[in-house]
């Protein structure tokens, strides 16, 4: 599988972003405190533009930094190497909310279903 497919994958297949998400979003709504948590999270004026920031970001490289519109190898690999850097940069997000939740066992799995399903080291 090149990383071209794997890249694509993740887009096309929303499974692995499901399960990464949903698993971790049950396990927070599950207790009063780590709500509470989350609720205060999402009231905190800097942390709301930082992931909206984050988030425009983000579509931005999905629907603007395509990599079949590339003009060349060259802006292919670029391409290729952004997404994957992107890719990368959701999933620390999503092991980072783990952290500040205190979810210990979270983290392995994601890792996990990453690496066997995208095939990254």
């Amino acid at each position: 599988m090149t990383t071209n497919n794997i890249t694509t994958e993740i887009f096309t297949n929303n499974e692995l972003i499901v399960l990464s998400i949903v698993p971790v979003s049950i396990l927070i709504f599950m207790t009063p405190h780590k709500r509470n948590k989350a609720y205060h999270m999402l009231m905190d004026p800097a942390w709301v533009i930082q992931f909206c920031i984050a988030l425009i970001f983000v579509v931005w490289i999905i629907i603007y930094r395509s990599i079949t519109d590339a003009k060349d190898e060259t802006d292919s690999a670029y391409r290729t190497n952004l997404r994957n850097a992107l890719i990368s940069g959701l999933f620390a997000f999503i092991i980072a909310l783990c952290a500040e939740f205190n979810l210990i066992i979270a983290p392995f799995w994601i890792v996990f279903i990453t690496s066997y399903y995208l095939n990254r080291t």
